[in-house]
Protein backbone atom coordinates (compact mmCIF):
# COMPACT_ATOMS: atom_id res chain seq x y z
CA UNK A 1 0.00 0.00 0.00
CA UNK A 2 2.88 2.16 1.08
CA UNK A 3 4.33 2.12 -2.90
CA UNK A 4 0.73 2.82 -3.82
CA UNK A 5 0.57 5.53 -1.67
CA UNK A 6 3.33 7.15 -3.50
CA UNK A 7 2.14 6.17 -7.06
CA UNK A 8 -1.12 7.79 -6.63
CA UNK A 9 0.06 10.83 -5.28
CA UNK A 10 2.90 11.71 -7.62
CA UNK A 11 0.39 10.06 -10.64
CA UNK A 12 -1.80 13.24 -9.32
CA UNK A 13 0.35 15.39 -8.94
CA UNK A 14 1.86 14.94 -12.26
CA UNK A 15 -1.31 15.14 -14.23
CA UNK A 16 -2.62 18.08 -12.08
CA UNK A 17 0.75 20.17 -13.59
CA UNK A 18 0.59 18.96 -17.26
CA UNK A 19 -2.84 18.77 -17.92
CA UNK A 20 -3.54 22.42 -18.50
CA UNK A 21 -1.51 22.71 -21.04
CA UNK A 22 -3.92 20.93 -22.77
CA UNK A 23 -7.07 22.33 -20.98
CA UNK A 24 -6.05 26.39 -21.67
CA UNK A 25 -6.27 26.25 -25.50
CA UNK A 26 -9.68 23.95 -25.30
CA UNK A 27 -11.30 26.10 -22.63
CA UNK A 28 -10.43 29.48 -24.52
CA UNK A 29 -11.94 27.68 -27.88
CA UNK A 30 -15.11 26.63 -26.14
CA UNK A 31 -14.65 30.18 -24.39
CA UNK A 32 -15.41 29.44 -20.92
CA UNK A 33 -14.52 32.52 -19.33
CA UNK A 34 -15.99 35.07 -16.09
CA UNK A 35 -15.93 38.80 -16.60
CA UNK A 36 -15.50 41.06 -13.98
CA UNK A 37 -18.35 42.69 -12.51
CA UNK A 38 -18.73 44.92 -9.18
CA UNK A 39 -19.12 41.84 -7.35
CA UNK A 40 -14.99 39.90 -8.48
CA UNK A 41 -12.33 40.25 -6.85
CA UNK A 42 -10.40 40.48 -10.31
CA UNK A 43 -10.61 42.43 -13.37
CA UNK A 44 -10.77 41.86 -16.74
CA UNK A 45 -11.53 38.48 -18.38
CA UNK A 46 -10.44 35.06 -16.80
CA UNK A 47 -10.26 31.49 -18.27
CA UNK A 48 -12.83 29.77 -16.17
CA UNK A 49 -12.96 25.62 -14.97
CA UNK A 50 -9.41 25.17 -14.92
CA UNK A 51 -9.98 22.87 -11.77
CA UNK A 52 -10.66 20.05 -14.69
CA UNK A 53 -6.60 19.61 -14.37
CA UNK A 54 -7.31 18.41 -10.42
CA UNK A 55 -10.18 16.77 -11.15
CA UNK A 56 -8.08 14.81 -13.94
CA UNK A 57 -5.42 14.49 -11.38
CA UNK A 58 -7.75 13.13 -8.96
CA UNK A 59 -9.30 10.36 -11.73
CA UNK A 60 -5.79 9.03 -12.53
CA UNK A 61 -5.54 8.53 -9.04
CA UNK A 62 -8.97 6.74 -8.60
CA UNK A 63 -7.54 3.66 -11.08
CA UNK A 64 -4.20 3.69 -9.07
CA UNK A 65 -6.18 2.52 -6.28
CA UNK A 66 -8.53 0.61 -7.96
CA UNK A 67 -5.67 -1.67 -8.30
CA UNK A 68 -5.90 -2.81 -4.76
CA UNK A 69 -9.36 -2.06 -4.44
CA UNK A 70 -10.22 -5.25 -1.85
CA UNK A 71 -7.99 -2.75 0.75
CA UNK A 72 -9.08 0.39 -0.45
CA UNK A 73 -13.00 0.65 -1.05
CA UNK A 74 -12.95 3.76 1.53
CA UNK A 75 -10.10 5.55 -0.29
CA UNK A 76 -12.44 4.61 -3.67
CA UNK A 77 -15.51 5.56 -2.16
CA UNK A 78 -14.28 9.50 -1.16
CA UNK A 79 -12.31 9.95 -4.48
CA UNK A 80 -15.54 8.64 -6.29
CA UNK A 81 -17.83 11.17 -4.47
CA UNK A 82 -15.23 13.94 -5.20
CA UNK A 83 -15.41 13.25 -9.00
CA UNK A 84 -18.91 12.75 -8.98
CA UNK A 85 -19.35 16.23 -7.18
CA UNK A 86 -16.75 17.64 -9.60
CA UNK A 87 -18.30 16.67 -12.57
CA UNK A 88 -21.87 18.63 -11.24
CA UNK A 89 -19.22 21.29 -11.20
CA UNK A 90 -18.24 21.07 -14.86
CA UNK A 91 -22.14 20.92 -16.12
CA UNK A 92 -22.48 24.22 -13.98
CA UNK A 93 -19.50 25.81 -15.58
CA UNK A 94 -20.28 25.05 -19.13
CA UNK A 95 -24.32 25.58 -19.42
CA UNK A 96 -25.47 26.25 -15.80
CA UNK A 97 -27.68 24.24 -13.29
CA UNK A 98 -30.91 25.17 -11.92
CA UNK A 99 -30.30 25.79 -7.85
CA UNK A 100 -32.71 23.03 -7.46
CA UNK A 101 -31.03 20.69 -9.62
CA UNK A 102 -27.88 22.03 -8.19
CA UNK A 103 -28.41 20.88 -4.28
CA UNK A 104 -29.82 18.24 -4.78
CA UNK A 105 -27.63 16.67 -6.71
CA UNK A 106 -25.35 17.67 -3.68
CA UNK A 107 -27.36 15.99 -1.45
CA UNK A 108 -27.60 12.77 -3.43
CA UNK A 109 -23.57 12.68 -4.10
CA UNK A 110 -23.03 13.58 -0.57
CA UNK A 111 -25.95 11.13 1.38
CA UNK A 112 -24.18 8.56 -1.42
CA UNK A 113 -20.77 9.30 0.39
CA UNK A 114 -21.95 8.27 4.12
CA UNK A 115 -23.65 5.53 2.97
CA UNK A 116 -21.47 3.97 0.62
CA UNK A 117 -18.85 4.85 4.00
CA UNK A 118 -21.53 3.14 6.43
CA UNK A 119 -19.98 -0.23 7.04
CA UNK A 120 -16.46 1.14 7.81
CA UNK A 121 -18.18 3.75 10.07
CA UNK A 122 -18.62 0.82 12.89
CA UNK A 123 -20.03 2.02 15.90
CA UNK A 124 -20.20 5.54 14.66
CA UNK A 125 -23.92 5.17 13.95
CA UNK A 126 -26.52 6.87 11.46
CA UNK A 127 -25.96 10.63 13.21
CA UNK A 128 -22.52 9.76 11.86
CA UNK A 129 -23.78 8.93 8.63
CA UNK A 130 -26.05 12.15 8.48
CA UNK A 131 -23.02 14.06 9.84
CA UNK A 132 -20.82 13.40 7.04
CA UNK A 133 -23.73 13.63 4.56
CA UNK A 134 -24.28 16.97 5.92
CA UNK A 135 -20.86 18.07 6.23
CA UNK A 136 -20.17 16.95 2.45
CA UNK A 137 -22.85 19.53 1.15
CA UNK A 138 -22.12 22.15 3.14
CA UNK A 139 -18.12 22.26 2.64
CA UNK A 140 -18.79 21.70 -1.06
CA UNK A 141 -20.51 25.12 -1.05
CA UNK A 142 -18.24 26.71 1.10
CA UNK A 143 -15.34 26.03 -0.72
CA UNK A 144 -16.94 27.21 -3.81
CA UNK A 145 -17.92 30.99 -1.88
CA UNK A 146 -14.50 30.78 -0.36
CA UNK A 147 -12.92 30.30 -4.30
CA UNK A 148 -12.76 34.23 -4.90
CA UNK A 149 -8.62 35.20 -4.59
CA UNK A 150 -5.75 33.87 -6.64
CA UNK A 151 -3.90 31.03 -4.38
CA UNK A 152 -7.14 30.95 -1.75
CA UNK A 153 -8.33 27.51 -2.76
CA UNK A 154 -5.02 25.84 -4.16
CA UNK A 155 -3.37 26.65 -0.50
CA UNK A 156 -6.09 25.63 1.52
CA UNK A 157 -6.12 22.14 -0.13
CA UNK A 158 -2.48 21.89 0.24
CA UNK A 159 -2.25 22.89 3.94
CA UNK A 160 -5.58 20.20 4.73
CA UNK A 161 -4.45 17.71 2.43
CA UNK A 162 -1.15 17.90 4.51
CA UNK A 163 -2.82 17.89 7.57
CA UNK A 164 -5.05 14.59 6.49
CA UNK A 165 -1.66 12.82 4.94
CA UNK A 166 0.43 13.54 8.40
CA UNK A 167 -2.27 11.90 10.89
CA UNK A 168 -2.48 9.82 8.58
CA UNK A 169 1.16 8.46 9.11
CA UNK A 170 0.32 8.74 13.21
CA UNK A 171 -2.07 6.69 13.11
CA UNK A 172 -0.90 4.20 10.18
CA UNK A 173 -4.11 4.96 8.10
CA UNK A 174 -2.64 4.14 4.74
CA UNK A 175 -5.91 5.44 2.72
CA UNK A 176 -5.85 9.07 4.36
CA UNK A 177 -2.20 9.15 3.86
CA UNK A 178 -3.12 8.61 0.10
CA UNK A 179 -6.40 11.14 -0.07
CA UNK A 180 -4.43 13.55 1.87
CA UNK A 181 -1.01 13.42 -0.43
CA UNK A 182 -3.30 13.56 -3.59
CA UNK A 183 -5.28 16.81 -2.25
CA UNK A 184 -2.37 18.29 -0.95
CA UNK A 185 0.05 17.75 -4.19
CA UNK A 186 -2.77 17.97 -7.54
CA UNK A 187 -3.99 21.40 -5.41
CA UNK A 188 -0.72 22.86 -5.38
CA UNK A 189 0.20 21.91 -8.84
CA UNK A 190 -2.66 23.84 -9.61
CA UNK A 191 -1.71 26.75 -7.54
CA UNK A 192 0.94 27.49 -10.40
CA UNK A 193 -1.25 27.63 -12.80
CA UNK A 194 -3.96 30.05 -10.84
CA UNK A 195 -1.27 32.86 -9.59
CA UNK A 196 0.32 35.51 -10.98
CA UNK A 197 -0.99 37.91 -14.07
CA UNK A 198 -3.02 35.10 -16.47
CA UNK A 199 -6.59 34.91 -14.50
CA UNK A 200 -7.12 31.26 -14.62
CA UNK A 201 -9.98 30.05 -12.55
CA UNK A 202 -10.86 26.56 -10.85
CA UNK A 203 -14.29 27.37 -11.68
CA UNK A 204 -16.87 25.24 -10.10
CA UNK A 205 -15.21 21.73 -11.37
CA UNK A 206 -12.23 22.55 -9.07
CA UNK A 207 -13.96 24.41 -6.10
CA UNK A 208 -16.43 21.13 -6.13
CA UNK A 209 -13.81 18.91 -6.32
CA UNK A 210 -11.97 20.43 -2.99
CA UNK A 211 -15.13 20.59 -1.16
CA UNK A 212 -16.12 17.32 -2.04
CA UNK A 213 -12.35 15.79 -1.69
CA UNK A 214 -11.56 17.13 1.52
CA UNK A 215 -14.80 15.72 2.89
CA UNK A 216 -14.15 12.56 1.86
CA UNK A 217 -10.78 13.24 3.53
CA UNK A 218 -13.10 13.79 6.77
CA UNK A 219 -15.03 10.88 6.14
CA UNK A 220 -12.24 8.39 5.79
CA UNK A 221 -10.73 9.79 8.90
CA UNK A 222 -13.74 9.59 11.22
CA UNK A 223 -14.03 6.06 9.62
CA UNK A 224 -10.30 5.43 11.67
CA UNK A 225 -11.94 6.98 14.63
CA UNK A 226 -10.68 10.10 14.38
CA UNK A 227 -12.60 12.26 16.39
CA UNK A 228 -14.91 14.61 13.93
CA UNK A 229 -14.21 17.83 16.33
CA UNK A 230 -10.31 17.14 15.06
CA UNK A 231 -11.30 16.24 10.94
CA UNK A 232 -12.72 19.55 10.67
CA UNK A 233 -9.89 21.44 12.47
CA UNK A 234 -8.31 22.33 9.05
CA UNK A 235 -11.52 23.83 7.53
CA UNK A 236 -12.63 25.66 10.61
CA UNK A 237 -11.44 29.30 9.24
CA UNK A 238 -13.47 28.67 5.83
CA UNK A 239 -16.17 27.72 7.99
CA UNK A 240 -15.70 30.77 10.20
CA UNK A 241 -15.79 33.22 7.45
CA UNK A 242 -18.70 31.60 5.56
CA UNK A 243 -20.65 31.52 8.54
CA UNK A 244 -19.45 34.98 10.04
CA UNK A 245 -20.16 36.32 6.37
CA UNK A 246 -23.60 35.11 6.15
CA UNK A 247 -24.91 36.02 9.30
CA UNK A 248 -23.53 39.66 8.78
CA UNK A 249 -25.68 39.58 5.68
CA UNK A 250 -28.77 38.27 7.26
CA UNK A 251 -28.76 40.87 10.35
CA UNK A 252 -28.00 43.67 7.51
CA UNK A 253 -31.21 42.57 6.06
CA UNK A 254 -29.52 42.01 2.79
CA UNK A 255 -30.27 39.62 0.43
CA UNK A 256 -27.96 36.76 1.40
CA UNK A 257 -28.62 34.01 -0.92
CA UNK A 258 -27.38 36.57 -3.98
CA UNK A 259 -23.59 36.86 -5.08
CA UNK A 260 -21.15 39.02 -3.62
CA UNK A 261 -17.77 40.04 -2.77
CA UNK A 262 -18.36 40.63 1.24
CA UNK A 263 -16.42 37.40 2.73
CA UNK A 264 -13.92 38.22 4.91
CA UNK A 265 -11.25 37.12 2.59
CA UNK A 266 -12.45 39.56 -0.20
CA UNK A 267 -12.71 42.16 2.36
CA UNK A 268 -8.78 42.04 2.71
CA UNK A 269 -7.67 41.94 -0.47
CA UNK A 270 -9.81 45.24 -1.48
CA UNK A 271 -10.80 46.71 1.17
CA UNK A 272 -7.87 46.48 3.80
CA UNK A 273 -5.73 46.14 0.12
CA UNK A 274 -3.73 43.21 0.99
CA UNK A 275 -3.59 41.94 -2.64
CA UNK A 276 -4.88 38.29 -3.55
CA UNK A 277 -1.77 36.19 -2.71
CA UNK A 278 -1.05 37.71 1.07
CA UNK A 279 -4.64 36.82 1.86
CA UNK A 280 -4.26 33.48 0.47
CA UNK A 281 -0.88 33.20 2.84
CA UNK A 282 -2.58 34.40 5.71
CA UNK A 283 -5.54 32.38 5.58
CA UNK A 284 -3.43 28.90 4.92
CA UNK A 285 -1.04 30.02 7.85
CA UNK A 286 -4.01 29.81 10.24
CA UNK A 287 -5.67 26.75 8.61
CA UNK A 288 -1.85 25.43 9.62
CA UNK A 289 -2.27 26.58 13.13
CA UNK A 290 -5.43 25.30 13.54
CA UNK A 291 -4.65 21.83 12.09
CA UNK A 292 -1.61 21.57 14.56
CA UNK A 293 -3.76 22.46 17.41
CA UNK A 294 -6.08 19.87 15.82
CA UNK A 295 -3.69 17.26 15.58
CA UNK A 296 -2.57 17.99 19.41
CA UNK A 297 -6.03 17.21 20.46
CA UNK A 298 -5.10 13.40 19.08
CA UNK A 299 -2.74 13.69 22.33
CA UNK A 300 -4.67 12.23 25.58
CA UNK A 301 -5.09 15.75 27.87
CA UNK A 302 -4.36 18.26 25.45
CA UNK A 303 -8.78 18.02 23.91
CA UNK A 304 -9.36 21.30 25.47
CA UNK A 305 -6.15 23.14 25.00
CA UNK A 306 -6.58 22.31 21.30
CA UNK A 307 -10.33 23.24 21.17
CA UNK A 308 -9.40 26.41 23.57
CA UNK A 309 -6.95 27.21 21.38
CA UNK A 310 -8.91 26.78 18.11
CA UNK A 311 -11.51 29.37 19.73
CA UNK A 312 -8.81 32.24 20.41
CA UNK A 313 -7.35 31.91 17.20
CA UNK A 314 -10.83 32.74 15.12
CA UNK A 315 -12.16 35.15 17.47
CA UNK A 316 -8.87 36.76 17.37
CA UNK A 317 -8.81 36.61 13.42
CA UNK A 318 -12.72 37.66 13.10
CA UNK A 319 -11.43 41.55 15.41
CA UNK A 320 -8.05 41.67 13.82
CA UNK A 321 -9.55 41.18 10.31
CA UNK A 322 -12.84 43.84 10.98
CA UNK A 323 -9.82 45.93 11.68
CA UNK A 324 -7.37 46.10 8.98
CA UNK A 325 -10.57 46.54 7.10
CA UNK A 326 -11.42 49.82 8.62
CA UNK A 327 -8.00 50.70 8.53
CA UNK A 328 -7.77 50.45 5.04
CA UNK A 329 -10.88 52.01 4.38
CA UNK A 330 -10.17 55.28 6.52
CA UNK A 331 -6.43 55.29 4.30
CA UNK A 332 -8.54 55.48 1.36
CA UNK A 333 -10.34 58.06 2.15
CA UNK A 334 -7.75 60.03 4.06
CA UNK A 335 -5.99 59.56 0.34
CA UNK A 336 -9.07 60.70 -1.48
CA UNK A 337 -9.49 63.86 0.58
CA UNK A 338 -5.79 64.93 0.19
CA UNK A 339 -6.31 65.17 -3.54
Amino acid sequence: MTELVILGALTGGIVSAVLPFVAIPILRTIRLTDTANHRSSHRGVALRGLGIAPWGAFAAALVVALKDSDDNQVLIVAIGASLAIGLVGLVEDIIGLPVVVRIGLQVAVGIGLSVALAPALGRAGAWTMVAIAAFFIAYVNIANFMDGVDGISGLHGVVVGTFFAAIGVFLGVEALVFAGALLAISFGAFTVWNVGPQLRFLGDVGSYLLGGAVAGCVGIAVSADVPLLVAVSPVLLHATDAAYTLSRRILSRARWYEAHREHLYQRLSSDAQWGHLPVALVYALVAAALSGLGALMLTDGFEVVGLVGQGVILIAFVALAERAIRTGRQLVSFREDSR
